[in-house]
């Protein structure tokens, strides 16, 4: 809650939030000007001024407050606000009028004024009367009143001259109470263009020339009374915001899917001002990636050079157990004694061992050896080839 005593000040640029508390979100007094104020989840009324000198609410948003949405005591004025989804009158003045105003969906009127008119306003839809007119003398002037409900007026009035005036009815189950005066008033539709998303823009002709201002104006607060404030407005595109969170009121909702943080390059800060989570994506080294294979939006090369299955030892699985080696090692016997090989080196030790080379038999051309038993040597008997001419 924010409450002014002070005299002559102005209060603008806020966004409040009651909270669901239990007193208004903003009380004030004696010359306030309220600008450019959001308030919204009051316990009570959203924003309200008790002042015996003049006030104003000017582009103001109240909405979802647990009694009234904007409340005009005594010589306030209400000019360009919106009053949505309120627990009671959407905008309740008493002496001053209420101009270019937008009231809609409210548990009571939209509009309730004693003394004061009100002045080229919409009221839409709701639980009760559009307008309530409770004082003698008060006037609804140019006015578009829609979607007033079973059993309730467009406009009611307490008091015979209260009148309507050049205002337009439509979808009301009943248009005025039978208190009421009306002069050049009409039943036509107003072909806004989305008034279920507070845009009343009229995209026809029927009001053409009837004397009925386009509700909206220049400034850059993000209250949402028609095209020229939205023109002020700058939402982001429903892509850029993440999934499943609503804004612009509630009309809008974010479809933008953030990435898991084990999808996010470890260490790099994602989200609300870079720092909401972390990514821990770990990524493998070139000398892991098989080579050739391109990856990190392909800054980097594989590097790892995988063994074919001949220089594999055989019955070994590699590859991610797609492969198996089929080389098949010697055997220590078959290799020579004390000679080291396999792994490093140093796997395995030959164990085979050669002759020496007197264990080996000599041969002559008429296969007669010279060696009868290992290591032990016999004399050759005479030969008896024929004598040899002289």
């Amino acid at each position: 809650m924010i409450a002014i005593s002070s005299l002559y000040v102005e209060i603008q640029n806020l966004v409040i939030n009651g909270q669901d508390g239990g007193t208004a979100n903003l009380t004030a007094n004696s010359g306030v000007f309220v600008k450019n104020v959001e308030s919204h989840n009051a316990g009570t009324d959203g924003l309200s001024i008790v002042s015996n000198t003049y006030f104003a609410f000017f582009n103001c948003y109240a909405h979802d407050n647990g009694t009234r949405g904007i409340v005009c005591y005594n010589y306030g004025s209400a000019v360009y606000c919106i009053a949505k989804d309120n627990g009671a009158e959407g905008i309740y003045s008493t002496y001053q009028g209420i101009a270019f105003c937008i009231s809609k969906g409210n548990t009571k009127a939209n509009f309730q004024n004693i003394y004061g008119s009100i002045i080229n306003c919409i009221s839409d839809g709701g639980s009760d009367d559009g307008i309530l007119i409770n004082g003698f003398i008060a006037s609804a002037i140019n006015c578009i009143i829609i979607n007033s409900p079973v059993g309730k007026h467009g406009i009611d009035v307490a008091g015979s001259a209260s009148r309507a005036i050049n205002c337009d009815f439509y979808n009301n189950d009943s248009d005025i109470s039978d208190a009421a005066r009306k002069f050049n008033c009409y039943s036509l539709d107003p072909q806004f263009n989305d008034a279920a998303n507070l845009d009343y823009t009229r995209i026809g002709t029927n009001l053409d020339d009837k004397g009925f201002s386009e509700i909206g104006m220049l400034f850059d607060y993000n209250v949402d009374i028609g095209p020229d404030q939205k023109a002020g407005a700058d939402y982001p595109a429903e892509a850029d915001v993440e999934d499943g969170v609503t804004f612009d009121y509630g009309n809008k909702e974010g479809t933008f899917e953030a990435p898991a943080e084990d999808d996010v390059r470890n260490g790099v800060g994602f989200g609300a001002d870079g720092v909401e989570y972390e990514g821990v994506l770990d990524l493998p080294a070139q000398g892991d990636v098989r080579l050739g294979i391109d990856y990190d939006n392909a800054g980097k090369i594989g590097s790892l050079d995988l063994p074919a299955e001949a220089d594999v030892e055989k019955g070994v699985p590699f590859d991610g157990e797609t492969k198996t080696g089929t080389f098949k090692e010697p055997g220590v016997g078959n290799v020579e004694k004390d000679v080291k090989y396999g792994a490093d080196d140093v796997e395995f030790t030959g164990t085979f061992k050669a002759p020496d080379e007197n264990q080996v038999q000599k041969s002559w051309g008429s296969g007669r050896t010279a060696l009868s038993s290992p290591g032990r040597w016999r004399p050759l008997p005479p030969c008896r080839c024929p004598s040899l001419p002289r």
